[in-house]
């Protein structure tokens, strides 16, 4: 991911199915430490469509999670104060000048 949170992926599409995923802090020496299971939760999938002009349209599926260092535990766990839905327009808008050039 990148330093501001989100990262960019040439996969046409998500893999659907039961979650798996891993997630390690790196340090600057690049060694993994685990993050703990109840300090990540996911925070659900997305996706929309947009005509660029000239005939050239953009799909883009997407999917967030949420980590904390400080209010680990089940109560995060389970969806209390989600704060990062409103930051998803300003990402999208992000992605869609710095990767699309729209």
């Amino acid at each position: 991911m990148n330093e501001k949170g989100y990262f960019v992926t040439s996969t046409p599409d998500m893999e659907y199915g039961r979650i798996t995923d891993k997630y390690y802090y790196i340090d600057k020496q690049g060694q993994r430490k685990p993050i703990q299971n109840d300090c990540v939760r996911a925070l659900g999938t997305g996706s929309f469509a947009a005509y660029l002009g000239d005939s050239k349209s953009i799909e883009i599926r997407y999917t967030g999670i949420e980590v904390t260092k400080t209010k680990c535990g089940k109560a995060f766990k389970d969806g209390e104060n989600r704060a990062l839905a409103e930051g998803v327009d300003a990402v999208i808008d992000e992605i869609l000048k710095e990767y699309e050039k729209v």
